[in-house]
């Protein structure tokens, strides 16, 4: 493979700065609605508050972010839709999680997430909800938690590396700090609880009342996303762990088949 002109190739510095920049981004779309101050995304991302400023004033240039009309509060903007609706259709699983999805709802009663990997956060792509209204508020289409915050993504985060898996642990952990001691414990228990059932599993555990059931899809060890179902403990204690995991596996490892 030919090498690059010295001039082509990317400085140390400059890919570091991309990586504070995607490392921005994605801060940014925790919170697609309310949007970040300055100081938050600066103290959230670790960044010196001139260096969070000169990024974002990069960014806002390529309508990447936006601030709020009459707000100081910064949220992802216009080209990030431009870029998504442009993905590769290889990529896209919105389409191929769809129907799945609206079994699962239907035949379980809950709401359905179909979630995929994006470093240490999980992000939902997909969205059925079911028949039964539930206590909590349920995560809309494009969502960012940590791994280790839910059971779908719990569920992918045991199929990474020991290592792997500690480094995802310590940064939910960080990332809920500010929820307090006990939101931390309980994600703590859910990834313990999980690593003993071999798949995600939150029982009661984040809201009271509430279950989620999270199993990865796809090959092995590089899975394409998790199903998970959110549903009131007590149709679960009704139903069965046992039934909804079953039910999920067969959704994904259908979804895990090459194409006929």
């Amino acid at each position: 493979m030919r090498s690059l002109p010295d001039g082509n190739r990317p400085s140390p510095a400059g890919t570091a700065l991309l990586a504070k920049a995607f490392l921005l981004l994605r801060q940014i779309s925790r919170r697609h609605h309310a949007g970040w101050t300055l100081t938050e995304l600066a103290r959230a991302c670790d960044l010196h508050h001139a260096t969070a400023l000169r990024i974002l004033r990069a960014l806002q240039a390529e309508d990447m972010v936006v601030r709020r009309p009459g707000t100081k509060h910064y949220v992802l903007g216009p080209a990030t839709l431009e870029l998504g609706a442009s993905v590769h259709p290889g990529f896209d699983l919105r389409a191929a999680v769809a129907q799945p999805l609206r079994r699962l709802a239907r035949m379980t009663g809950g709401n359905a997430f179909f979630n995929v990997r994006s470093g240490y956060d999980s992000v939902v792509i997909g969205r059925e909800l079911g028949g039964h209204k539930t206590h909590a508020l349920p995560l809309e289409v494009g969502a960012r938690r940590p791994l280790c915050a839910t059971a779908g993504g719990t569920a992918l985060m045991l199929l990474m590396s020991a290592r792997e898996q500690i480094a995802a642990l310590r940064y939910g952990l960080q990332q809920v700090a500010p929820i307090g001691r006990q939101r931390r414990a309980a994600i703590t228990r859910l990834v313990q609880r999980s690593r003993r059932r071999g798949f995600g599993i939150n029982e009661d555990l984040i809201v009271p009342g509430m279950t989620g059931i999270g199993v990865a899809a796809g090959p092995g060890n590089a899975p394409l996303g998790a199903f998970s179902i959110t549903i009131l403990s007590s149709r679960v204690r009704g139903r069965g762990v046992e039934e909804i995991t079953g039910l999920l596996r067969a959704e994904a490892a259908a979804l895990g088949e090459p194409a006929a």
